[in-house]
């Protein structure tokens, strides 16, 4: 599917609950699109993988091989920043997989960059972007639209074109 902004997006849904492995599905989507020469015809520029989970099972590294740089996008919470660490973890143990390019922090309230800071200096990176804590963000995606095109002017659409931008100008 493009959107007006000449993105394209592909989704990839996972296994019916308790029978079978996400990851493979990643795997399986990632070998289709290649055996499609799909990044060649579509001539894309930047390829992103959003996968919700952490690296304890195999299949959800899948991605991390097939890619040059990984981007963690995190909060501060505890659960979500014990993902991101152990993300990152494999990235640092792992020298087949890609490079760790930085973090994303979702701002959840003012105080949570701090831990998300002192995670990406565990692993000698830095926050590349943030997120700011915008209701146009569940407001765009109840409406099943993109941030930028259901509110451009919001701060959110603003620091996804930053982060964009800075993803271009920088891998």
């Amino acid at each position: 599917h493009q959107a007006p902004s000449g993105v394209f997006c592909v989704e990839c849904g996972g296994p019916i609950p308790g029978q079978g492995c996400a990851g493979r599905g990643i795997g399986m989507v990632l070998e289709f699109l290649a055996s499609q020469h799909v990044a060649q015809a579509l001539r894309l520029d930047v390829i992103l993988f959003d996968v919700l989970g952490d690296v304890v099972c195999g299949g959800f590294a899948v991605p991390m091989r097939n890619a040059n740089h990984v981007l963690i996008q995190t909060s501060a919470e505890k659960m979500a920043l014990y993902a991101a660490h152990n993300i990152a973890k494999a990235l640092a143990i792992a020298p087949s997989y890609a490079k760790l390019a930085g973090f994303l922090a979702l701002e959840k309230d003012q105080n949570n960059t701090q831990k998300i800071a002192a995670l990406a200096e565990e692993f000698q990176s830095n926050i590349i972007g943030t997120i700011p804590y915008d209701v146009t963000i569940p407001l765009a995606e109840a409406a099943n639209r993109c941030v930028v095109s259901f509110n451009p002017e919001s701060a959110a659409a603003q620091a996804f074109r930053q982060i964009a931008q800075t993803i271009v100008d920088k891998f």
